[in-house]
């Protein structure tokens, strides 16, 4: 098994895991049909659902390309993947795998969404097992059952999310948020195609229980290493309105804002420059870094 550092500079860039035209018969299209008209009945018995928006801001070296971030988003799954940058030294775009496991966990979830709402980490799983493309990920995936005030998760390596729930006067409190799955400083798991990076079953899952208002924040990396829950908490406090409502998009819009310029500062103490320290490395300053931002409001209308 080879490892590489993921970029030229040990700090800024993690390290990378190398392991060595249809026709339709009439039948058909009824039964499609009659699947089409099912799904138009379940949707009108949905109860929970994700009020979202997204922002995404690519490394400044990145912005023609569009970062190496990929997402996907709806009414029941957030998702976020993190192209790891390492694979840029051996001429292969990074951004090649994480859009490619995107897709395919756009495509799995929709062939089956009560299937996949219910049990993200088999999502996380036959997504990866369907990439075989060259590189590495980070992936996490958040989902919202329909009628249960359940919140279900399955994350691998260092994008993940946090979870606040507002008190009786607007107030949010962190109610949970991710700890990085790392094998060492700066050297996350991850999914990989062609026969690199971890198995998928090593992608850790929880299950949370969910009350209507809360506020789930899912992100890459570039997000988490330049702001705290706590710092995240204080900017929701700004966009809290009327009956619990968050503006979502505003909220989301000003995290990666604030993350984005947490990211160019030399003197900020980032939570990457902590965490830099506490494995006995000498960091300051903010981490440059593709920065994507999912704010999600659990709706029960």
């Amino acid at each position: 098994m080879l490892f590489a550092k993921k970029f030229k500079n040990f700090f800024t860039k993690k390290r990378i895991q190398i392991t060595g035209g249809v026709a339709l018969s009439f039948g058909l299209l009824a039964y499609i049909q009659h699947q089409n008209q099912d799904s138009s009945c379940r949707e009108k018995k949905h109860v929970n659902y994700f009020d979202f928006s997204v922002q995404v801001l690519p490394h400044p070296d990145k912005i023609a390309k569009g970062g190496e971030d990929a997402y996907f988003a709806d009414k029941n799954l957030l998702a976020v993947a993190d192209g790891v940058g390492g694979w840029a030294e051996k001429g292969i775009d990074p951004a090649e795998y994480s859009r490619g496991l995107i897709r395919n966990v756009e495509q799995n979830y929709k062939s089956n969404v009560l299937k996949y709402i219910s049990n993200p980490k088999l999502l996380l799983i036959h997504s990866a097992q369907a990439t075989q493309i060259m590189g590495s990920s980070t992936l996490v995936l958040v989902t919202v059952d329909q009628e249960k005030n359940i919140l279900k998760t399955s994350y691998i390596g260092d994008s993940g999310y946090c979870i606040y729930r507002l008190d009786e006067h607007n107030s949010p409190r962190l109610v949970f948020g991710f700890k990085e799955q790392q094998k060492s400083f700066n050297f996350p798991y991850q999914l990989g195609g062609m026969g690199n990076g971890d198995n998928p079953s090593t992608a850790l899952e929880f299950e949370h229980e969910i009350k209507d208002k809360d506020i789930v924040i899912v992100g890459s990396d570039g997000l988490f290493d330049n702001m705290s829950f706590e710092q995240i908490r204080q900017q929701i406090t700004q966009y809290v309105m009327k009956d619990k409502i968050v503006d979502v998009q505003s909220l989301a819009k000003d995290i990666g804002g604030q993350a984005k310029t947490f990211s160019l500062s030399w003197l900020y103490d980032s939570p990457f420059a902590q965490k830099a320290r506490a494995s006995k490395h000498y960091y300051m300053g903010g981490k440059s870094d593709d920065i994507t931002v999912i704010v999600g409001q659990v709706r029960t209308d």
